[in-house]
């Protein structure tokens, strides 16, 4: 009689290894168990009947059964996560007080199911919130002084880097063109202003370059933000090789000085001719007010400031106010020892200030042109200007006069336009040509002359 082939099915309740690749299967509601060596045979018999039973998926060439994807009930969960830090309270007699009160206060009570955070886990919360291996000082430094003491107090566990690279680069992808430079003198002592072109937005390639021009909306901000006021651009002049750019330091934005100052007083001008020159510092340092007149400022035979003709006062100081009103900005040099013919050189009046005019102030603005003891004027009436930032200096000085301090002044009105402004440079004699900062991108670095004099639209 030939074989008959059946199919039961039963319920598997139970998979046990009992020896090597030898496994007993559990069925139910018969609890009928059968054994085979899997390794070598994928069929397995019934103990109460010589009826085959296929396994499917067969249990043989499985490996390890206890991992295997086809095991059911690996990963499963077989009790509660207990917590490292909080402890389980019990209200099962009383709702106002845990019966294990004295138990959580000393620590001892039964850990409570509840999972820890992960913001217990140093591994989870090191590298986001206290740092990483790789600290050093600041953008695109190397430095790791600072990045130490920090670690001091913050968390000594995270070191600083040993790989001898910056944490973070940050890299400029500007290129700041100007026409030409000049001196200041003697409107601002010892500076320089270039007259600005354009800025070059540079991509990821040479040839990605948008031009952002000087007579479009928003250009001064944006050579602030990339320049801001005390930073030391990189330059690269085309046509001149001036080494009065050396030193050079940012000191303002969008104004330049005249070709001629507009008035002045020179050191002793009053006691000099008696016609009563002469301006005095207010009390609250903020003010000059002046007294019986001043002189229109004209040029010798040399080209060099001079006094002209007198004006009053009042006339002066209404000429001004209504130029403010018009937009117009004004500035006063003041200088110590300042001759009636203004060459050589001046001592700017900031010797024995409180403050340091290149750092931020208690109102966190910046006046590093007053280092040159040039302050802006924000208003003017009746015979006194008001200037700012405030001069730290005795106050109810004289300008013009015999007091002490023997002070003299310019005062002028600015020419407006693209014009970035720095101290402790000159730029006489520089023609055109580009700023960069200390940090330009790769693109910048190696493709510069091409970026910006080999383009077609350079």
């Amino acid at each position: 009689m030939a074989a008959v082939t059946q199919t039961i099915t039963r319920t598997i309740v139970g998979i046990n290894p009992i020896g090597n690749n030898t496994w007993q299967i559990e069925f139910n509601p018969a609890q009928t168990q059968i054994t085979s060596n899997v390794s070598t045979n994928p069929v397995v018999y019934l103990s109460s009947s010589a009826l085959p039973v296929n396994l499917n998926p067969f249990l043989n060439n499985l490996g390890n059964w206890n991992t295997n994807d086809y095991n059911a009930t690996m990963n499963n969960a077989d009790g509660e996560r207990l917590s490292n830090y909080y402890q389980q309270v019990d209200y099962t007699t009383n709702q106002a007080v845990p019966v294990n009160f004295q138990a959580i206060l000393s620590g001892s009570a039964y850990p409570a199911a509840v999972q820890d955070s992960n913001y217990t886990s140093y591994q989870y919360s090191g590298i986001r919130y206290w740092g990483s291996k790789n600290t050093t000082d600041d953008f695109n430094s190397t430095s790791s002084i600072s990045a130490s003491i920090v670690q001091d107090y913050q968390n000594d566990n995270i070191g600083i880097t040993t790989l001898g690279y910056p944490s973070v680069n940050n890299l400029d992808a500007t290129i700041l063109e100007f026409n030409w430079g000049g001196g200041t003198y003697p409107e601002i002592y010892g500076g320089g202003a270039l007259n600005l072109n354009r800025s070059l937005m540079v991509g990821d390639n040479r040839d990605a370059v948008t031009v952002f021009s000087s007579t479009e909306t928003g250009f001064l901000e944006s050579v602030s933000l990339t320049f801001p006021l005390n930073s030391k651009p990189t330059f690269k002049q085309f046509t001149t090789n001036a080494i009065t750019v050396a030193g050079a330091q940012v000191s303002g934005y969008g104004f330049s000085v005249p070709q001629v100052s507009s008035y002045m007083l020179f050191t002793n001008q009053a006691t000099f001719d008696g016609s009563g020159f002469s301006g005095t510092i207010g009390v609250t340092r903020e003010s000059i007010l002046f007294s019986a007149s001043a002189s229109v400022v004209t040029t010798n035979t040399s080209g060099f400031y001079t006094t002209g003709s007198r004006i009053q006062n009042e006339e002066m100081v209404s000429e001004i106010s209504q130029s403010l009103n018009n937009g117009d900005r004004w500035f006063v040099s003041l200088y110590r020892n300042f001759p009636s013919t203004v060459q050589g050189t001046l001592t700017p009046w900031n010797s024995g200030s409180n403050q340091d005019y290149t750092k931020q102030d208690e109102n966190g603005y910046l006046y590093p042109i007053a280092v040159n003891g040039v302050y802006e004027v924000i208003s003017a009436s009746s015979a006194t200007i008001n200037i700012d930032p405030s001069v730290k200096f005795p106050a109810q000085a004289t300008i013009g006069g015999t007091n002490a301090g023997n002070l003299g002044m310019l005062l002028w009105k600015a020419i407006p336009g693209a014009f970035i402004l720095f101290n402790n440079a000159t730029l006489s004699g520089v023609g055109k040509g580009g700023l960069i900062t200390s940090t330009p991108s790769l693109v910048i670095q190696k493709d510069f002359n091409y970026i910006t004099q080999g383009r077609s639209n350079a």
